[in-house]
């Protein structure tokens, strides 16, 4: 049975992973358990979760396992269309936090930093139901959500509009014309997700629980002063698939926010607005295997092609499957 010290054990592995990797946190701990490659010294693939562990977090796992929170291996169709494989069963997991559902589908994302990074979603949270005991301030699922909070995933859902306008307010229930529709949606992006990875990540939030954050551009943005201010930020990182700017960096986000020029969305807890959390795990070592020879990329496209708005992700996950290393420059 998997205890609540079992659980911190993991947490510093991922800790000693990301020290490694990305040098964002700095924790002891043992090495990893799964394990998927037939070379021993491989790096680990990405597994969902095992039952027990989502409970001992202080999750509910009859709403994990809910159609509405679409968990890998559970209510996710394992094939796609065109062939590919969402997850498989694998039998040589080992890791006792884990299971034997090993997920194929990658998400590109920028770190903190705007660093390329590679992300697996295990899941979403269709609303704070999934948190169990969470009327119960003292209880782990109220920790648990407290954590999930404080870690945020910025999206950028599509802003320009079907006449060539870029509106500039959410929709809502009596906003519907001209807005902007408040979706996680991959095909309904306008950039890469940003996942504020601060330094406390790998250490804190054992189930890479991430708030779902939607950013838009305000109708400040377009007046001279702010496209001024946004011309750098266009100049360095190029333009989405609206045309404007891509953000990197959550720093970049937090100041254009503070400046009046982006909007910061979170949706209601209760799911009024879509789904609120994401249960997405950082690949925190890529190479080596992690990325395996069945794992496909699920990156923004520019609409109506298979241009991607930032090829630099597609680059690094064709070389990281095919040779086990990143692209030398």
């Amino acid at each position: 049975m998997t205890t609540r010290a079992n659980a911190h054990a993991f947490g510093k592995t991922l800790c000693l992973a990301a020290l490694a990797a990305l040098a964002l946190a700095i924790c002891q701990g043992a090495p990893a358990f799964a394990q998927n490659n037939p070379d021993p010294n491989g790096n680990v693939a990405p597994f969902d979760f095992a039952d027990n562990f989502y409970t001992v977090q202080g999750m509910d796992l009859n709403q994990i396992n809910a159609p509405g929170d679409a968990r890998m291996c559970v209510n996710v169709p394992q094939t796609n269309p065109d062939g590919s494989r969402n997850w498989v069963i694998d039998s040589t997991n080992t890791s006792t936090t884990h299971n034997t559902c090993r997920v194929n589908q990658v998400l590109a994302v920028f770190d903190r930093n705007g660093n390329v990074t590679f992300f697996n979603a295990m899941g979403v949270l269709a609303n704070s139901n999934s948190f169990a005991n969470l009327s119960d301030p003292n209880s782990v699922g109220s920790a648990t959500h407290a954590v999930a909070n404080s870690f945020r995933a910025f999206f950028a859902p599509i802003q320009k509009q079907a006449n060539g306008t870029i509106a500039t307010v959410p929709c809502t229930s009596t906003v519907t014309t001209n807005c902007v529709n408040l979706t996680a949606a991959e095909g309904s992006q306008r950039a890469e997700r940003v996942f504020d990875t601060n330094t406390t990540y790998f250490c804190r939030d054992l189930l890479n629980l991430w708030r779902i954050t939607y950013t838009i551009f305000t109708a400040k943005a377009f007046t001279p002063q702010g496209q001024k201010i946004l011309a750098p930020f266009a100049a360095a990182n190029g333009t989405n698939s609206d045309g404007t700017p891509i953000l990197t960096k959550t720093v970049d986000i937090d100041n254009l926010t503070s400046q009046g020029l982006v909007q910061q969305i979170q949706p209601n807890e209760d799911g009024s607005q879509g789904i609120g959390w994401i249960i997405c795990v950082v690949i925190a070592d890529p190479t080596l295997g992690a990325i395996t020879k069945d794992a496909f990329l699920v990156s923004v496209v520019f609409p109506g092609t298979t241009t991607p708005v930032s090829p630099q992700f597609q680059k690094q996950f064709n070389c990281l499957q095919s040779t086990g290393q990143f692209c030398t420059p």
